[in-house]
């Protein structure tokens, strides 16, 4: 990846991602990284470097397979983890 991710850049898809992974869901929804310092900004910067995608009329967040496979490199433990299946 030619972009240099700042903490919050780094943050922001790490949140996204457990909230993906933890919900089983395709997207994450915007209140699961508003809490992030100018939230706004970080996903315009990641959107514009292809991490991300808005969803939703932005209010929530699909992580793109580039984001996945930034998280894959720097995060393994976020893709790989597994979920127990419920029921017998």
């Amino acid at each position: 990846m030619a972009v240099e991710l700042s903490k919050d850049h780094d943050n922001f898809l790490v949140k996204a991602a457990k909230w993906t992974k933890a919900h089983r869901n395709l997207y994450c929804p915007i209140t699961a990284v508003k809490h992030i310092p100018n939230w706004k900004r970080v996903m315009d910067d990641l959107k514009s470097w292809g991490l991300v995608q808005p969803y939703k009329a932005g209010e929530t967040v699909i992580i793109t397979k580039a984001g996945w496979e930034y998280l894959a490199a720097e995060h393994p433990e976020i893709v790989m983890r597994k979920h127990p299946r419920s029921g017998p």
